[in-house]
């Protein structure tokens, strides 16, 4: 529901998503909302991931090709990620 009904807006059918999996789970379960929308998440889930996974080095050490240093986990990709969601 939300995706081809264009009576509900992608937000509503975000919320009425969030609202389905609190329902599905209970109370009793902990959701955690990795990369969830904050503002969105507030009273669905019960924590937030806020950044990609960090690493003990700037960029990541493993023999990688030069367009994938920022997905894997290193200090320089939490960073960016945590600073484009604040």
């Amino acid at each position: 529901n939300g995706k081809y009904d264009n009576t509900m807006s992608r937000a509503e059918a975000f919320y009425l998503g969030l609202r389905t999996i609190r329902e599905a789970a209970g109370d009793e379960t902990f959701i955690i909302g990795c990369g969830c929308p904050l503002g969105t998440a507030i009273g669905w889930a019960d924590g937030m991931r806020v950044s990609c996974d960090t690493g003990p080095t700037w960029l990541p050490e493993f023999p990688l090709p030069h367009w994938d240093n920022g997905t894997l986990p290193s200090l320089r990709g939490m960073l960016r990620n945590t600073l484009s969601r604040s």
